[in-house]
């Protein structure tokens, strides 16, 4: 349909902007969720007044593009839950909600796991069954969910292919805040960075703040898989280079900004020791 397109495209521009606009973690969440489900009864009424040209095209709505909005919506509310509902004590603590988070994502998976491998594999044998609008689809298939879905909005497997999504948006996620976790919880057994640093006689003489300009100075020329990797995943593995926990990195970079003079002090502070080095070759 491609009548849906341009709804679509100002979706994306609106995200793209609202990146751009430095707000804190849980606001940005916040209003992700509220221009997703703004956006998505845009999209319900389009359909409302506008026909698929063919089934196929009802089919890759339905298994792909409606899923995905509302994936992502699920993963952005279980974000924002994660925010609020995380431990603060410790890292090792923060690390063991992780882990459990992960085992019930298991769990919710393993309860489709026909459906997930489904998808997993980009089958289509049943698309037919699954992603087309038609009230017998509903009864061939057992599920509480069916009960209360819409079927002008809904087919009998477009919701839990939101939740396949979202599954994936939210490992992915969990992967990464392990990594930045166990790059900073040298006081926590299970953090591998602690025997790092334990065996190792290599010490950072540099700063915490020097490191975290390196870190950003990597990222955004691109220097490491191209700049197609966030700050914290890089943080994490700088840290874990040079034997030393970042902590909040992000704190760390505001205070860097907010530098009268000299900001990137010791960027610079490497570039001339590199010169002066150079000089002192050609004497």
């Amino acid at each position: 349909m491609k009548s849906i397109t341009p709804l679509i495209e100002s979706y994306a521009a609106r995200k793209k902007k609202l990146a751009g606009e430095n707000l804190k973690e849980p606001e940005l969440l916040k209003e992700k969720i509220r221009i997703s489900k703004c956006f998505l009864h845009k999209v319900r009424l389009h359909l409302r007044n506008h026909e698929f040209s063919n089934i196929e095209d009802e089919i890759h709505f339905f298994k792909f593009t409606k899923p995905q909005l509302c994936g992502e919506l699920l993963f952005y509310n279980a974000r924002l839950s994660y925010l609020s509902d995380k431990p603060d004590s410790t890292v090792c603590r923060e690390i063991s909600y992780i882990k459990s988070g992960l085992k019930k994502l298991e769990t919710k998976k393993r309860k489709n796991i026909s459906f997930y491998r489904y998808c997993k594999h980009a089958e289509t044998a049943f698309d037919d069954k699954y992603f087309i609008r038609n009230d017998g689809q509903f009864n061939l298939f057992n599920s509480e969910d069916a009960l209360c879905s819409d079927p002008e909005f809904n087919t009998s497997h477009s919701n839990l292919a939101s939740e396949v999504v979202a599954y994936r948006l939210q490992i992915e996620f969990y992967k990464k805040e392990l990594l930045f976790l166990k790059s900073i919880g040298n006081n926590c057994p299970e953090a591998e960075e602690s025997n790092v640093k334990k065996n190792s006689s290599v010490n950072c003489s540099a700063s915490k703040s020097d490191i975290v300009e390196l870190v950003y100075a990597l990222k955004y020329a691109g220097a490491i898989g191209n700049g197609n990797i966030e700050i914290k995943e890089l943080a994490a593995l700088v840290g874990k280079m040079f034997n030393i926990p970042l902590g909040d990195v992000y704190g760390t970079f505001n205070d860097i900004r907010s530098r009268k003079i000299n900001q990137t002090k010791f960027l610079d502070k490497l570039k001339e020791s590199l010169v002066q080095y150079l000089k002192s070759l050609d004497k």
